[in-house]
């Protein structure tokens, strides 16, 4: 088990993405925390994890852009497990939000979960990484972060941000032994991409199913990305095999994204 009592922090890991990490990484020996601030899919979550007796975790509600609620989320992991090895800042959010659009909440909204919670959250599990040796800090970003869409223009300056934000922080916290890096997922098998896929079909008057075949389609490898995957790709990134690797923007796309 490469990750054997390491102390991990997964943000937004109520579900897609975040508890398909957290549980590869529980299944490779580490103590992981999850925190979400929806209840229902922790709630959810927490019974997954305990039909399983070999996945440990510790269940906190906190919303990461409320500086309090980090500070909750930091307190109790280290009064469970008295450390912090790694946090994947996973939580995030997205949707379309055209520039015409007179609402402006659509932006806010994104940018203040995925950059200012990701900023908080870092900023927080820093101060208590410091104190050991080979912390591990791993941002979930998207394909969109090396490219762009129509209509996502938050998301898109989000997912750009988490990547200027990585490799300035690298290169900040190397000499204490910290790595950082980012996973820009692409199209991933979860609830998240069917929901901007379904979106964007009925943004351009098109059939849900005929518009996500197509998205498929585009794909070189001719299929969605299973969670699992990001998940073991995580679990390398903060496992001591990747002591060499910071600052780095690794893909995960199924080539549908190829630099």
């Amino acid at each position: 088990m490469v990750l054997k009592d390491k102390v991990i922090i997964v943000t937004g890991g109520g579900r897609g993405i975040g508890k398909y990490i957290a549980r590869r990484m529980c299944e490779q020996g580490a103590k992981v925390v999850i925190c979400s601030r929806n209840e229902r899919n922790l709630e959810k979550t927490r019974k997954d994890f305990e039909k399983q007796s070999n996945l440990e975790a510790l269940i906190v509600r906190a919303d990461i852009t409320l500086k309090d609620q980090v500070k909750t989320v930091i307190d109790k992991t280290l009064e469970k497990w008295g450390k912090i090895d790694g946090l994947v800042n996973n939580a995030g959010t997205g949707g379309m939000n055209p520039i015409t659009w007179a609402d402006d909440g659509q932006w806010f909204a994104i940018l203040e979960t995925n950059l200012h919670g990701l900023y908080f959250m870092t900023k927080a599990v820093l101060g208590a990484m410091k104190k050991g040796e080979n912390g591990r800090i791993i941002n979930i970003a998207s394909h969109l972060s090396k490219t762009s869409f129509p209509c996502y223009t938050a998301y898109c300056t989000a997912e750009h941000a988490i990547l200027g934000f990585t490799r300035s922080l690298a290169k900040e916290v190397a000499k204490d032994g910290i790595t950082v890096n980012a996973i820009c997922a692409g199209l991933i098998d979860t609830d998240f991409a069917k929901k901007r896929t379904h979106e964007m079909a009925d943004q351009l008057g098109l059939p849900q199913r005929d518009y996500t075949q197509n998205v498929i389609n585009a794909v070189p490898i001719k299929r969605l990305i299973d969670p699992l995957e990001v998940g073991s790709l995580a679990v390398y990134l903060a496992s001591d095999q990747a002591q060499a690797v910071t600052g780095q923007a690794i893909d995960i796309n199924g080539g549908i994204l190829v630099p």
